[in-house]
């Protein structure tokens, strides 16, 4: 059975709202970026924050519209939701609509994956000054002759840990 045209109007609607909600995270994601990437520990939390608020809002947003579609019938999956709309009324705009929330969202994991790539770097760089100052560096673990792992640790670490 084909979605009727109040169905389809509410699609149209959800899939509208669910797009506002992938640009602000694309937004808040960009200021994560630029909070990484300056250090201040303000702004990085700040940036923390409004993409905790973001990522709420928006797996509301995309929560809604899977009971939605499951509630009329239609499938949720981009693909098959595709198919079954074609030659419905209005389906160029739907589709349209359903195409830019599949590539904003393959943005915003883009993004968030160059973000996570920086935090992990961060992290890196914080163990190994924490090695170096504590006389232990993870590049200097070797193997013993009997295949015993030993530390390279320095008899005089910069610092006391």
């Amino acid at each position: 059975m084909p979605p009727t045209p109040e169905q389809l109007r509410a699609l149209q609607r959800l899939l509208s709202e669910e797009l506002e909600g992938v640009e602000e995270m694309a937004r808040v994601l960009s200021e994560e970026y630029h909070a990484l990437s300056g250090g201040e520990p303000q702004e990085i939390s700040a940036a923390t924050e409004h993409k905790r608020e973001a990522l709420d809002r928006l797996a509301r947003r995309s929560t809604q519209r899977e009971r939605f579609l499951r509630a009329a019938g239609l499938p949720v999956t981009g693909r098959a939701l595709a198919d079954r709309l074609r030659g419905t009324p209005a389906s160029d705009v739907l589709l349209e609509s359903l195409h830019r929330l599949q590539q904003g969202l393959e943005e915003v994991r883009r993004q968030n994956r160059i973000n996570g790539g920086i935090v992990s770097l961060g992290q890196r760089h914080a163990r190994q000054a924490i090695g170096i100052l504590s006389g232990r560096s993870r590049e200097s673990d070797t193997y013993g002759p009997r295949g015993e792992q030993r530390n390279g640790a320095d008899p005089n670490p910069l610092a006391k840990v």
